[in-house]
């Protein structure tokens, strides 16, 4: 694990507004919108998703938010989507394990060791057992969502660190480059 240099730095507090600040820009609400009726949300059927993601308002409002901000801030603020972002992905992945994962398992174990009884069951609770799987789906795709977000803020701002001058080894291989 990389030992954290410790350096004068703005106070914590300052990170925390801007990242609250940048992330106000992403809304649920604002990516169902962006997905169903923007021009951009659109384009991310296509090959060019780093000009589609910079076409988008929450990435051209992310974007001025950040353009007074210090290349340090920069650099904490990346730090932050980074942690961010992987904290996303292990959210999500715990989500699959427990929502997908656990419960076919159990599933399918009873469908093998007593199948009269989960038939009997599925068969008898077959609205609540529909309502179960539809609730359950609607549960991942909400923690889908957060993680998609998470990524995409991610390499928002990795592209304004790129506008503003950054090289690419800058940024690193952990970028937002998996949006």
């Amino acid at each position: 694990m990389a030992r954290i240099k410790k350096e004068a730095t703005a106070a914590p507090d300052a990170l925390w507004a801007l990242w609250r600040d940048v992330v106000a820009e992403f809304g649920l609400r604002r990516m169902a919108w962006s997905l169903m009726r923007s021009k951009t949300g659109w384009g991310i059927y296509g090959a060019d998703m780093a000009s589609t993601l910079r076409a988008t308002p929450m990435a051209e409002g992310a974007i001025t938010r950040m353009s007074d901000v210090p290349p340090r801030e920069m650099e904490r603020l990346a730090g932050l989507a980074g942690i961010n972002a992987r904290r996303g992905e292990a959210m999500w992945r715990l989500a699959v394990l427990m929502y997908v994962t656990v419960p076919v398992g159990v599933f399918l174990a009873g469908l093998e060791g007593v199948p009269e009884v989960i038939k009997t069951v599925v068969a008898g609770q077959a609205l609540m057992f529909g309502v179960f799987v539809i609730l359950l789906t609607l549960w991942l795709l909400v923690y889908f969502a957060n993680y998609w977000r998470a990524k995409q803020i991610e390499a928002v701002i990795d592209l304004a660190r790129l506008e503003r001058g950054f090289s690419l080894g800058d940024i690193g291989d952990e970028g937002g480059a998996n949006v």
